[in-house]
């Protein structure tokens, strides 16, 4: 549309959906509080109705200044991502093996980032007690031994470590359980490695 067809007339006119879409509250606040506002949401009117926007309004002289820009890739893409987490956590919280996440970081090394329920039952320890806290915490002293060395060959060997024999007893008295454990790195975007699954 070009300028002279939009300059003195009322955006109502010119975009009749914000009244009832908010854009035209958004306006009003800003102008009203003199303080510039931002809004992220789904666009009303065509022909972009059903995009992702930003609208960012900001205070000037008498009036206010109304900056879009279309953002429904980013949008659409952080929906994948969130749908994508939701499936594999759904996923690991039912399988019948028991799922660990430790962070490999510097400062966080051996730290438990996740625990499924199946982790809870082997290990008779709630996720609660197990994330954010190290093996040596809440492990048997022998067992925590034993996984904190594979992770240190985890990482020395950069690659996957299957370690199919380890005995442990969650408490003195108790039958002896048999893990056959296997850890693998993930690496983060930088390259580096991450987690230790």
């Amino acid at each position: 549309v070009p300028r002279r067809a939009l300059v003195g007339r009322l955006a109502t006119e010119l975009v009749p959906s914000i009244r009832h879409d908010g854009l035209l509250k958004l306006l009003l606040t800003v102008l009203e509080r003199q303080q510039p506002m931002d809004v992220e949401a789904q666009a009303v009117a065509a022909p972009v109705a059903g995009r992702w926007m930003h609208f960012q309004v900001v205070p000037v002289d008498d009036g206010v200044a109304l900056i879009t820009r279309d953002i429904d890739a980013r949008k659409r893409a952080e929906q994948q991502l969130a749908e994508r987490e939701s499936f594999f956590r759904t996923l690991l919280d039912v399988l019948p093996l028991s799922v660990t996440a430790k962070s490999a970081r510097s400062g966080r090394f051996g730290t438990y980032l996740y625990w499924n329920p199946a982790a809870e039952r082997t290990f008779g320890v709630a996720a609660a007690q197990a994330v954010g806290h190290r093996s040596a915490d809440f492990l048997p002293t022998e067992l925590a031994k034993r996984l904190a060395a594979q992770d240190e060959a985890v990482m020395d060997r950069d690659g996957v470590l299957h370690d199919p024999d380890v005995v442990f007893q969650r408490a003195p008295g108790e039958t002896p359980r048999c893990l056959s454990v296997t850890k693998a790195p993930v690496r983060g975007a930088d390259g580096e490695i991450d987690h230790i699954l």
